[in-house]
C-alpha cells in the first residue's frame, strides 16, 4: 500500500514538472523568431523564391545547408535582434543586416495547441487523481501529458532563443514526442482482449534511444555553438518512421479489437478512439510525415496537419464519457464543458476582434487599439450565457440521467 501510495505521489509530481516545463516551452513558442524574407527581398532587390540559394552565410554561419542553417539562427536569436547576411549578387558578395521578425504574427497557431492540450491536461489529471489504480488510466494519464506536451512546446528549438535553460523544453519535446506513439499503442492495447505484448519493451527502448539520441544533439548543439550538429536533424526521417509504423500498429490493434468485441458496450468506446485516431491523427501522419518518409513535398504544412490534433483528446473524452470507458463522471463533466467553454470564448473573442476590424475598417490604423479592449468586452458579456448553454448541451448529451432529475 505504501509503495503504491509513493508511486502515485511520484507521478502526480512528475506530471506537474512536466506541466511546467510544457507551459515554459510553450511561452517560448509565443517568441519564436523568423527571418525576415520580404524585407531581404525588398532591401536586396533579389526575389523572395531565389533568396535562400543566394545566401552565402548568415550570422557568421556558411548557409551549406540553408534550411537548417536559418533554423539554426532563428533558434538563437530573440524577435527583433539584428542578423547580419551575406549574400551574392552580380557576382560579388555584399552583406546587409535586418531585425527577426514574429514568427507567428497573428497568434491563431499557438491558441490551437493550447486548446489542443487543454482537454488531454485536464482530463488525463482528473482521471488519473481519482483512480491510479487502474492500469488503462495510469496509460492514459501518461498518454495525456506526452501528448499535451509534445504539442504545447510543438518543437525543440522554437522557445530557446539563444537561452540555455530554454534546452530543457526542448530536450522534454524529444521525449514526450518519441513516448507518444508507444503510449497510444500501449493504450489501445489495454482495450484489446489480449493486452499483453512481448516485445513492448523493445518499443520502450526505441523510443527512448531516439529521445535520447536527439536531444543530447540538440543540447550540444547550442551549448557549444555547431550548426554541423545541428544539421543532425536530417536523421530524424528514422524517427518519422518509427511513428508512421507505431501508430499504424495503434490503429490496427484497435480495428482488430472492434471486429473481435463481442458486445456493444465493448465496441463503441473502441469505436471512438479509432475515430478520434484516424481523424486526429491521420491528416498529419499521411499528409505531412508520410510525405516527408518517402522525400516528398507534404501537401499540408506541419502547423496545418497539428490542426486536426484537437479531436483525438476530444474522442478519448467522447468515449470515457459517453460509454463509461473509465467510469468517471463529475470530472469528465467539468472538464468538458470548460474545455468547450474556453474554446468558445476565445472564439468569440477572435470572430469580434475582425468583426470589429471589419466594422471600422475606415478607420485610421493608430484609432484602433481600442478593438482588441472591445473583442475582450463582447467575449466577457458571453461567458456566463455561454456556460450555461455548454452545461446543458453537455448533460443532454452525456448525462442524460442526470440531466433528467435535476430537470
Amino acid at each position: 500500500m505504501g509503495h503504491r501510495k509513493a508511486s502515485f505521489y511520484l507521478s502526480v509530481l512528475a506530471g506537474a514538472v512536466i506541466l511546467g516545463l510544457s507551459v515554459v516551452g510553450f511561452i517560448g513558442l509565443l517568441g519564436r523568431a523568423e527571418i525576415p524574407w520580404d524585407a531581404l527581398a525588398q532591401t536586396t532587390g533579389i526575389p523572395g523564391e531565389l533568396l535562400p540559394r543566394a545566401i552565402v552565410r548568415v550570422d557568421g554561419f556558411e548557409a551549406n545547408d540553408s534550411e537548417y542553417t536559418f533554423n539554426f539562427v532563428e533558434a538563437r536569436h530573440k524577435i527583433g535582434d539584428p542578423v547580419e547576411f551575406v549574400f551574392r549578387k552580380d557576382g560579388r558578395e555584399e552583406t546587409v543586416s535586418e531585425r527577426l521578425i514574429a514568427h507567428y504574427a497573428g497568434g491563431t497557431i499557438p491558441l490551437v495547441y493550447l486548446l489542443t492540450a487543454l482537454p488531454g491536461l485536464i482530463i488525463g489529471f482528473g482521471v488519473y487523481l481519482l483512480r491510479s489504480e487502474d492500469e488503462r488510466v495510469r496509460v492514459f494519464f501518461w498518454l495525456c501529458l506526452a501528448f499535451s506536451s509534445a504539442v504545447l512546446i510543438s518543437g525543440e528549438w522554437y522557445g530557446v532563443q539563444g537561452r540555455a535553460l530554454h534546452l530543457i523544453p526542448g530536450v522534454l519535446f524529444f521525449f514526450a514526442y518519441a513516448l507518444t506513439p508507444a503510449l497510444l499503442l500501449r493504450f489501445a492495447l489495454t482495450l484489446a482482449s489480449r493486452s499483453r505484448f512481448r516485445g513492448f519493451p523493445a518499443i520502450w527502448g526505441g523510443s527512448l534511444l531516439f529521445a535520447a539520441f536527439f536531444s543530447t544533439a540538440f543540447a550540444v548543439a547550442f551549448l557549444f555553438p555547431s550548426v554541423e550538429i545541428f544539421r543532425i536533424r536530417r536523421y530524424f526521417i528514422f524517427f518519422r518512421f518509427y511513428l508512421l509504423a507505431l501508430c499504424a500498429a495503434a490503429v490496427v490493434v484497435l480495428f482488430r479489437s472492434y471486429r473481435a468485441s463481442d458486445s456493444r458496450e465493448r465496441r463503441d468506446p473502441i469505436k471512438w478512439v479509432f475515430y478520434g485516431m484516424v481523424v486526429g491523427l491521420g491528416p498529419f501522419m499521411i499528409l505531412y510525415q508520410l510525405p516527408l518518409v518517402l522525400g516528398l513535398n507534404p501537401p499540408l504544412g506541419e502547423e496545418a496537419a497539428s490542426v486536426f490534433f484537437v479531436l483525438l483528446p476530444l474522442a478519448m473524452g467522447f468515449a470515457v464519457l459517453r460509454h463509461k470507458l473509465m467510469d468517471i463522471d463529475l470530472i469528465i463533466n467539468r472538464s468538458l464543458v470548460y474545455s468547450l467553454l474556453t474554446m468558445a470564448t476565445v472564439g468569440v473573442y477572435l470572430l469580434s476582434i475582425e468583426g470589429l476590424k471589419q466594422l471600422f475598417a475606415g478607420t485610421a490604423r493608430p484609432g484602433r487599439n481600442w478593438i482588441p479592449v472591445g473583442a475582450a468586452v463582447v467575449a466577457a458579456v458571453a461567458f456566463a450565457p455561454v456556460r450555461n448553454r455548454i452545461q446543458i448541451l453537455v448533460d443532454k448529451a452525456f448525462f442524460r440521467r442526470g440531466y433528467d432529475f435535476r430537470r
